[in-house]
């Protein structure tokens, strides 16, 4: 099952933590229920969440957690580029040729 189509059955929370290690407070392996909204999002929020995440992991968060192609706005993605430090790419609405 893919990060996607976890997203899409609702146990994202679950397979995220499920795979972390033994001895993390959050580690869900042995229990049958996801975990809540809550505790997933104060472990994302927690250094440990990126101890815990290589860099593909968040790669492969980071392209799947939108809801849809709604969320991805030329002014939200260079927000994301000037958050990131990213100096050499803007992104241009092409129909209204803004980058707000």
């Amino acid at each position: 099952m893919t990060a996607k189509d976890a997203c899409h059955a609702g146990r994202t929370y679950f397979l995220l933590l499920n795979n972390m290690d033994h001895d993390h407070p959050l580690n869900v392996s042995k229990s049958t229920a996801p975990i809540t909204r809550d505790q997933f999002m104060a472990f994302f929020r927690s250094g440990t969440f990126y101890e815990h995440m290589s860099d593909d992991d968040c790669r492969e968060i980071f392209a799947t957690v939108l809801k849809g192609g709604s969320d991805l706005t030329a002014k939200f993605l260079n927000e994301l580029l000037e958050d990131y430090s990213v100096e050499d790419v803007i992104v241009v609405n092409t129909k209204t040729l803004d980058w707000r």
